[in-house]
């Protein structure tokens, strides 16, 4: 009223005052199990949500733990729709019956879009869930014979397979029984010792004495 209009229209700008989301992501451990596959889910998070969809690239990497033995190579996109916050990376874990170390590989981010990255390596740790193997020896009973030596050979036995080298330490002695000597070293037996070794994944090592 009164005055006339130079414009007509107005533009209002809302600012976005947001920062740029960062991608994090966590460590995970998993027990390998004794057969088949157990995931190791990687969680993935923003720092805070995005009207835009971001995406990141993960990829595995052997470090102790190898691809295709101990678990299966992944490389893909991960994705977050808009507005979300969570997403997972999944890596299946080969199960064995094998005594080991615990074992680790990498996850490498990279290649992230409408996002930054907080973290862009972390580690997969495969613990071993075997127990320690045992190690037993059975008893040989044998005739002398008459003339010469007779081999006795002692088999020493683990309870369960290992991926590492068990070795133990052997030595003949005499017995007694209710004070009483039963054998004599040198007259009835060769005193000897030693090492018996088990190379990994075998379960049994022989040592033979006269």
């Amino acid at each position: 009223l009164n005055v006339e209009l130079a414009t007509n229209r107005a533009t209002g700008t809302i600012t976005n005052d947001d920062p740029v989301p960062r991608i994090l992501i966590t460590n995970v451990a998993v027990a390998e199990g004794n057969s088949g596959f157990t995931n190791a889910v990687f969680a993935l998070t923003l720092s805070n949500p995005s009207s835009l969809p971001i995406s990141v690239n993960a990829a595995t990497g052997d470090n102790s733990a190898k691809q295709g033995e101990d678990y299966v190579t992944s490389n893909r996109i991960v994705s977050f729709p808009p507005e979300t916050k969570a997403a997972e990376f999944a890596v299946p874990v080969k199960g064995d019956e094998l005594y080991e170390t615990n074992e680790t590989f990498s996850v490498l981010l990279s290649g992230e879009t409408n996002a930054t990255l907080l973290t862009n390596r972390v580690v997969g740790t495969i613990l071993n869930d075997e127990p320690l193997p045992t190690l037993s020896v059975a008893p040989v009973e044998k005739l002398e014979g008459n003339t010469d030596t007779t081999p006795f050979e002692f088999v020493a036995r683990l309870s369960g397979l290992s991926s590492l080298q068990v070795s133990a330490e052997y030595l003949t002695i005499t017995n007694r029984v209710a004070g009483a000597t039963t054998a004599i070293a040198g007259t009835d037996y060769e005193t000897t010792s030693g090492s018996s070794p088990s190379l990994p994944e075998q379960t049994a090592s022989h040592s033979r004495f006269r």
